[in-house]
């Protein structure tokens, strides 16, 4: 029999007891379950925790926190931050629906219910208010663990207060949702004129490096859930750094999470939960809106994400879904830091090159697009770590022996430490996609169907090996340059140690002439009256004597030489009447 919900207010406020709505149903469960003590079932939630206080905070706000949450759910800006895309049998194009208030929300949601052949793909694009969240989670009887994976930033996180781990890693706690990485490149324009040495420049760099690090982790901290600077679909950023001197890379998350319908439903549901939507604020305290990134007052640009597919150049932007005007990119806002067009566009085109009635049946195939534009973004990030570490390791700067390699071995050492990331997640990406026939995912039933989603998982499955492959033969590649860059300082310390013994030889062979020639001038320098007749005598006294202090010196400087110089030959000349003797 189960346990009926009861809530405690020793750790956190209860949620309101009374008439519930649906949408609180949910948030109450997760509640619910998060109290469970861990020795009254086998399988626990502590770790839903803090997402239980973020989703059930609307139903118990203070009065600030009441203002912010009507300005973060209500503020009209015209964009839709939720979108619906269903495919039913005989349509040639999915049924869209952008999603803009909470009661459209919830009437999309009950239409994609009543749907019982198909499948649908829910967009969250950006930060999603805490009741948006519950009413999606309700209506698709949405797993918690996947809003925990999404919101779980790090450990300085306030979706993860408390030092608790879980099984996420594993490969069999993916079965229902993927997370992909999406990295994002970004140029800073330099100064032309102004020339400063290699050294300089490192040093110039590690100290930016040091001071976004140290705001990131201001960014992370400071994360506010309900503050008015957290509009809803705002964009939000995993980890941002600084590669070289004039590029950055920024960091985000594609989360996917696909549900089968209950009561033998053929109707399929994926929730994609895209990190970037309209642009970060200039208030959220992230180091891209920091003006330590700026030369000469300009802001960063940053990278389209590229792809090529066959016959995509002759066909029109209509077809590709590239020609709505509310999502053109403008370079005159100043309020947001914009990100690239392809991303604005991925819920919108990530399906113009599939077959509808192939992704009726097949959920790999439906999202193929979103997957083949993750592995192109870590395509071009790879591109950029390689031809940093080709110009980090050119022979030129190399062979400098006055350049402090230290400086750019830790810049190869930084790129490795991310790079190293990113085969994690390299590898967990193929983990999943391999084993494609345990996962809880629609896959194709039909003969053509299945001939159309195998070929599309198989050509993602080996882009995602080829990228994991040759990440980990960039990040060996790394590893060896550091350690060929240690060597070769190592080298250029044992040549500058060299060069001042030599140095200090020079000067003690000098001392040891400077030496009898100053003692013997200081003797005939004294006020003696046999020294100072005025006679020519003391000349030649004076050239006897400095003479002879020259050759004792000069014996004495050659004297351990000379020695053992005698020993040997006095060894040799033993060895010789020893053989001698025994013959």
């Amino acid at each position: 029999m189960e346990e009926k919900p009861t809530f405690s207010t020793a750790a956190r406020p209860s949620l309101i007891r009374a008439r519930a709505s649906e949408e609180q149903v949910y948030a109450q469960r997760i509640d619910f379950k998060s109290r469970k003590h861990s020795g009254n079932s086998f399988y626990t939630f502590s770790t839903l925790g803090p997402l239980s206080s973020f989703l059930g905070a609307p139903y118990h706000p203070s009065g600030e926190d009441q203002q912010s949450v009507e300005y973060v759910e209500n503020a009209p800006n015209g964009d839709a931050f939720v979108h619906l895309r269903t495919y039913v049998p005989g349509a040639s194009s999915p049924i869209r629906h952008d999603v803009r208030t909470l009661e459209e929300l919830e009437t999309s949601l009950d239409q994609i219910n009543s749907c019982h052949v198909g499948g649908t793909i829910v967009f969250l694009r950006g930060y999603q208010p805490a009741r948006w969240l519950n009413v999606i989670g309700h209506k698709l009887s949405l797993e918690p663990e996947f809003y925990r994976r999404h919101l779980h930033f790090s450990a300085a996180s306030p979706f993860s207060q408390e030092q608790q781990y879980s099984d996420a890693s594993l490969p069999s706690s993916k079965t229902q949702m993927m997370q992909l990485k999406l990295t994002t490149l970004g140029t800073r324009f330099a100064h032309n004129n102004i020339k400063r040495s290699e050294q300089e420049e490192q040093r110039r760099l590690s100290s930016l490096r040091e001071q976004i690090s140290s705001l990131m982790k201001q960014y992370l901290k400071s994360w506010d859930r309900y503050g008015p600077e957290l509009e809803h679909g705002m964009s939000m950023a995993r980890n941002f750094f600084v590669l070289d001197r004039q590029h950055v890379s920024l960091e985000q998350t594609i989360s996917i999470c696909v549900t089968d319908r209950q009561n033998d439903s053929k109707h399929w549901t994926a929730v994609v939960w895209l990190d970037f939507g309209s642009g970060f604020g200039p208030d959220d305290k992230g180091p891209w809106n920091s003006k330590l990134l700026e030369y000469t007052g300009m802001p960063v640009r940053y990278w389209a994400t590229t792809q090529h597919r066959p016959g995509i150049f002759f066909a029109d932007d209509k077809t590709l879904g590239g020609s709505r005007p509310c999502y053109q990119q403008t370079d005159d806002d100043e309020s947001f830091v914009s990100q690239p067009a392809t991303f604005k566009l991925l819920h919108e085109a990530f399906d113009t090159l599939l077959d509808c009635d192939t992704m009726l049946e097949d959920t790999y195939y439906s999202l193929s697009g979103i997957f083949r534009f993750a592995v192109a973004s870590e395509a071009q990030f790879l591109d950029k770590l390689q031809h940093l570490l080709e110009e980090d390791m050119q022979p030129a700067v190399l062979a400098e022996t006055e350049f402090d390699k230290r400086l750019t071995m830790w810049n190869l050492v930084h790129n490795k430490q991310i790079l190293d990331r990113h085969v994690q997640s390299l590898e967990e990406i193929c983990e999943f996609l391999e084993a494609k026939d345990s996962n809880n995912w629609t896959t194709a039933k039909s003969e053509s169907g299945l001939r159309k989603a195998d070929m599309s998982h198989r050509l993602i499955e080996r882009d995602y090996q080829k990228m994991k492959r040759r990440a980990i033969r960039l990040s060996e590649d790394y590893l060896q340059s550091t350690s060929m860059l240690a060597n070769a300082a190592m080298i250029d310390d044992s040549q500058r140690t060299i060069y001042q013994g030599e140095t200090v030889r020079k000067l003690s062979t000098l001392g040891f002439f400077f030496l009898p020639l100053s003692f013997s001038t200081s003797i005939f320098g004294m006020n003696l009256q046999e020294l100072n007749e005025g006679s020519y005598a003391k000349l030649g006294i004076w050239i006897g004597i400095a003479a002879a202090s020259l050759l004792l010196a000069y014996l004495m400087l050659r004297w351990s030489f000379h020695r053992q110089m005698m020993v040997v030959a006095w060894r040799r000349l033993r060895a010789v009447q020893q053989n001698q003797s025994d013959v």
